[in-house]
């Protein structure tokens, strides 16, 4: 009975094993397929945004800024611009001084129904992002990214869309959502991916916990 019991109990770390070394190959190759796929389909959609945001406020239609990625690494993210020109772009959205003033009026639009994230598409597809991942923020806010180094939640891709953003967003503090970014990447799977994009449409729709 001993034996029995030690076999069943050695044989679950090697099946987990297995499937977090298989998966991520995986993640990735339908990231690539999806990502150019939706850059095909979606690319009037953002001709015609961008078009909207040119027409809205003085500036190029798309923005590029520096966010942390896995391991620490660090990239530019692209999204279509939500703000003036004369605003800062180095802070999170939280910290803006006179925030209302400092997002333009399609800028608000983008936001409320996150259609300026559609650029990252581009990231995913050279592998800076994922469709599902911890969100991706600034250098400056380091106490939401020492949570996720301690947490071990960085070891994975960024995402488009992520645990904290369907279970909160805006609305939970940095410690919630290195906590939810950490369990996302200790429970990653191809299920928990496929949930995590089922819910983001109505939290998207419904712009829950937006701020």
């Amino acid at each position: 009975m001993e034996k029995e019991k030690g076999m069943a109990v050695g044989a679950l770390p090697a099946w987990g094993a297995t499937r977090v070394r298989i998966y991520p190959y995986l993640k990735r190759t339908l990231d690539l397929f999806l990502a150019a796929l939706l850059l095909l389909l979606l690319s009037p959609v953002m001709l015609c945004l961008a078009v909207l945001v040119r027409a809205d406020s003085d500036g190029p239609a798309f923005f590029l800024q520096e966010r942390v990625g896995r391991g620490g690494e660090r990239f530019l993210i692209c999204k279509l611009r939500t703000m003036y020109l004369s605003s800062p772009h180095d802070l999170p959205s939280s910290a803006l001084p006179d925030r209302e003033k400092q997002v333009t009026r399609v800028g608000r639009f983008l936001r409320r129904t996150s259609l300026d994230e559609l650029p990252q598409l581009w990231n995913i597809l050279v592998g800076e992002m994922s469709f599902v991942g911890p969100r991706p923020v600034i250098p400056v806010e380091e106490g939401l990214l020492a949570c996720r180094r301690a947490l071990g939640a960085d070891r994975v891709r960024p995402g488009l869309t992520g645990l904290a953003q369907v279970r909160g967003r805006d609305a939970l503090s940095d410690a919630d959502k290195a906590r939810l970014d950490a369990r996302y990447a200790d429970a990653l799977s191809f299920f928990s991916d496929l949930e995590i994009l089922l819910l983001t449409l109505p939290a998207v729709i419904l712009g829950r916990g937006v701020d």
